[in-house]
Formats: structure tokens, sequence, C-alpha cells
């Protein structure tokens, strides 16, 4: 054997290199098969009509939007279940399509269908009422109703409802950039929901309950809106002495009583003072399945 050739060893070497090539893909995909047949698959439906009281023409950019949502947990954000998107929305009646799985619903849990219609992402349609979903396959169908939201100076460029809406606080005072401090150990972070009664009230006003938390303490009040104003009193604060958390719930129980009009910006919810001051910023907070991507259709405006 010349030294120049290589040797029977070096063959073997060679040849068991490559084939620990040829087998590692197949080996990867093999691996990410068996990691994707683990993956939680829906094995149940949310089915029904979202439908609206009068006949109504939705615009052809139009998106309709359904969502099944956890709220068991009072003190924290809505749990988004599963989501139904169709773009273009088409026109009401929508059929329900919500594909789930069965075994996230719990027995002593709280569930519900919210649906909204939508155009360049400002709300047209919204679901006021409740519409409870049980955790048996025979109530899995349910019927929403959707109605006009309400379009004022305030609510005009509104991506989501004012009401039934948890809204985390994002900031105290004039300037928006300074974070809200922690909450206490065991409370809920700083938050307010509107709860609106049921009422025959003209478009544009609406009237009802508040609650949320500072931080530290749970507060109830009562509201009213009409138009772009919005006046809110507390009723009571549970009593808590926090050491350690929620150092922004006494500015912020303050500021509420200091509010007489409000906006809304997409997600975002501003309130402010008799001079038109900023005083509080909210963004509307909800956790499970990420929302969908802004619709965004080719001939929308700039």
């Amino acid at each position: 054997m010349n030294r120049g050739d290589p040797s029977p060893a070096l063959f073997a070497r060679r040849d068991l290199l490559r084939g620990a090539l040829a087998v590692a893909p197949a080996s990867a995909l093999s691996l990410l098969a068996g990691c994707a047949s683990n993956l939680p698959r829906p094995d149940a439906r949310i089915t029904g009509k979202a439908f609206t009281r009068n006949r109504v023409y939705v615009q052809p950019d139009a998106v309709f939007e359904a969502v099944l949502m956890d709220v068991s947990n009072d003190n924290g954000p809505p749990v988004a279940l599963a989501r139904q998107r169709m773009e273009p929305a088409g026109q009401s009646p929508f059929e329900l399509n919500i594909p789930f799985e069965s075994g996230q619903l719990q027995r002593d849990g709280k569930y519900l269908v919210q649906a909204q219609v939508t155009l360049y992402n400002q709300l047209l349609f919204y679901t006021p009422g409740s519409h409870p979903v049980l955790p048996e396959p025979a109530f899995y169908r349910t019927d929403v109703i959707l109605e006009p939201y309400p379009r004022t100076t305030a609510t005009a460029a509104a991506g989501v409802a004012f009401s039934q809406t948890h809204w985390r606080l994002a900031s105290v005072g004039e300037l928006p950039g300074i974070a809200v401090a922690a909450p206490e150990k065991g409370a809920a972070p700083a938050f307010i929901q509107f709860h609106p009664q049921r009422a025959n009230l003209p478009a544009g006003m609406e009237r009802g309950e508040f609650s949320g938390s500072g931080g530290c303490n749970r507060f109830l009040g009562s509201y009213q809106v009409e138009g772009g104003a919005l006046r809110l009193a507390l009723n009571t604060t549970s009593i808590r002495l926090c050491l350690e958390g929620g150092k922004d719930e006494p500015a912020f129980l303050s500021a509420l009583l200091e509010v007489r009009t409000f906006l809304q910006t997409g997600r975002e919810l501003v309130m402010r003072d008799q001079e038109g001051k900023p005083i509080l910023r909210f963004h509307a907070d909800e956790a499970g399945e990420a929302a969908f991507e802004p619709y965004e259709p080719e001939n929308s405006p700039q």
C-alpha cells in the first residue's frame, strides 16, 4: 500500500459520517412531527349566528370577528380561548364558527362569546349584552346580537367597546411615559371596567356601574356617559394597607373624581379633566390567544 493511499479505517469513518448526515434530517423531521402531534387540537366548535336587530348594510371592506372568552377571574383580564375572523365580513347575519379545545372549559368557569364588526380597525357593531357559553357540548351553540357602536367625537376612532372592556391603567397624570407602579403582592394590577345598565337611553348616552383595582384595593362606583362627557362617582373601596405595591392608587382614585371627558383611539382610552388635560390613560387588556393583526385592505384610507 502506498503511503498516500487512505486506509480502510478512514473509509469506514467516512462512510459512517455520511450515514449520520443522511439520517439527521430524517430524525429532525421525525422529532418535529412528534412535537406537532403533541400540540392540542380543537375538538369542538362554537356555532350559531351573529345578527343585527334591524337590516343594515355592511361595507365591503368590513371585518367580522368573534372570540370565546374566559371571564372566570374578576381580578384579571379576560382570557381569549379561541378566535374567528372573516374578511371581508359580508352581510348580516354572520355564521359563528369558533374552533376550540373542549378541555379548556371547566365546570366552575365563566365563558362568553363576544363579536364585533370593524371597518379600517374602527368599531361599527359590537355585542353589548352577555352571551354565555356553558361547558357542555349541548350548549356550544349560541346566537349573539350585534348593535351599532355609538359614534360620537369621543368614540369615532374606537377599536374596542368602552364598556365591558378590561382597561388596564397605563399612566396617571399628564405625562404618558411614566410607568404605573407594580401592584401589591396578591392584588390585581390597576384597572377599571364599565358595566352598563340595559336602559332605553338616547344614542350616545350610557350609565351603569364600574369596578376595578387601584393596585392595592378594589373599588366600585357609578358612571354616566353623554357624548364625550364622562362623570364618575366612587361608591366604595376595600380597606387594605399596602406597604410594597400599589403606590399609584391614591392618585388614581383621586383622578377618577376629576374626570369630565374621554377619548377612545384604537385600543387606548384617555380620560381628561375639566380643562381638557389628560389625567388617566388606559389600554384594553386581554390574555390568551393573541388578537389578529389589524386589517389593512389595499384601498384603506391613509
